[in-house]
């Protein structure tokens, strides 16, 4: 496992990225291209399945989270769940996300069997 200022990133054994993030950070533009060289040095820079854990309290400057859009790229992510604390989370983001049209397969859970579950359909038989 690494550890960056805001985030713990790891492999797990299906193969899937695992961001946490943590608790009671700010997550600057430095800080989104630490996090990604970090990701992309433990992923080989191949396309991998991403579980991102955003179920704490913290904040992203608009520079960083222009940033992670840009990067989220199907040449880096097959596809990526994001846990949140609740539906409400769930349901807000879901709205902002589709105005953002992403490239890649994204979904918002409440629980990490439901994501890891939805993840795992995208790999390869």
């Amino acid at each position: 496992m690494e550890k960056t200022r805001t985030c713990e990133i790891f492999v797990d054994e299906y193969g899937i990225l695992r961001v946490k993030i943590l608790n009671g950070v700010t997550i600057d533009h430095e800080d989104v291209i630490d996090n990604f060289v970090v990701a992309r040095h433990l992923t080989k820079g191949r396309p991998i399945l991403k579980l991102i854990d955003a179920s704490g309290y913290w904040r992203i400057t608009k520079k960083a989270r222009a940033f992670a859009l840009k990067e989220d790229c199907p040449e880096r992510t097959i596809a990526k769940a994001v846990l949140v604390n609740d539906f409400i989370s769930k349901m807000i983001n879901i709205i902002i996300i589709k105005r953002r049209k992403p490239q890649i397969p994204i979904r918002f859970f409440i629980f990490e069997s439901e994501a890891l579950k939805w993840l795992k359909s995208f790999q390869q038989k």
